[in-house]
């Protein structure tokens, strides 16, 4: 069966590790698209038609908010999309947000993983599990990719991929935010720097194979200054006051967390501490 040749759209924490992956696999991976970077070997400073012509399958890999600007920017090139597998790595987003890109199989593809800025781990795509939503035909070459990828997969619909999303967000970013707190009582308390231990049987029940924290590697819609995610996130559990509340103070925490990393600006800051108060 001819490989597929494959486009990653995007070049930022996951879009690195899964271009890595892709060429480890060779899987088929032929241009990455980024601004960032200049163009030679598998690089392309931007997306070209003659790039979108000879791509079989295109990964938008790029933030929330950019994935709707993308979709319009393949559109404008005027390349027929017809037998094209087309998606996108937000756990946020689904596949309508590709609905203008006519004749493609549409579909996302996110990864139930962090991703942290410097070296590239090997092994965090083996043995997580990865959302699929999308059509058909996109399902099936995705599964195959995830396989490929010694990963697992599971099938979402599209109208819970926010709550999915505030799932995962909870399960990573905001139990870092967590911890970070329990370092700052910790502290306070003047408990030495093996605190974690101290306390390790108390989370034990509900943590497995907990090993410590940095803040260092906190993701997620707060460290990109991502406010319109923010607020779809608030929207959706604007009825439930225990979940929102706890999501709001954890936000907050998360937010000067970001702030102390250089993830974000002063002003920024501000912002979000605005949006979730």
């Amino acid at each position: 069966m001819k490989k597929p040749k494959i486009t990653l759209i995007g070049y930022g924490r996951l879009g690195s590790y899964l271009a890595a992956e892709l060429i480890r696999k060779k899987a088929g991976l032929k241009y990455i698209v980024s601004h960032n970077v200049k163009d030679s070997g598998l690089f392309r400073k931007k997306l070209t038609k003659p790039v979108l012509t000879d791509s079989d399958v295109i990964i938008i890999c790029v933030q929330d908010k950019n994935i709707s600007e993308t979709a319009s920017q393949i559109a404008k090139l005027k390349v027929p999309l017809k037998g094209k597998i087309i998606f996108h790595t937000s756990g946020l987003k689904s596949s309508s947000a590709l609905e203008k890109l006519d004749g493609a199989y549409t579909g996302s593809f996110h990864p139930a993983q962090a991703f942290p800025s410097g070296t590239k781990n090997k092994k965090l795509f083996e043995g997580i599990y990865i959302a699929l939503e999308g059509s058909s035909k996109f399902i099936t070459f995705a599964k195959n990719l995830v396989k490929m990828m010694n990963a697992k997969s599971f099938i979402i619909r599209c109208d819970q991929k926010i709550i999915y999303h505030l799932l995962c967000v909870f399960a990573s970013n905001y139990v870092l935010a967590y911890f970070a707190l329990l370092n700052k009582l910790a502290t306070e308390a003047s408990l030495p720097g093996n605190w974690f231990e101290i306390i390790h049987p108390l989370l034990e029940k509900t943590l497995k194979d907990a090993g410590g924290y940095s803040c260092k590697s906190l993701t997620g819609p707060i460290t990109r200054f991502d406010t319109d995610t923010l607020k779809e996130h608030l929207n959706a559990i604007k009825e439930d006051k225990l979940i929102s509340g706890l999501y709001k103070v954890l936000g907050n925490a998360a937010s000067e967390i970001s702030f102390q990393n250089g993830d974000i600006t002063k002003h920024q800051l501000q912002k979000l501490k605005r949006i979730l108060e």
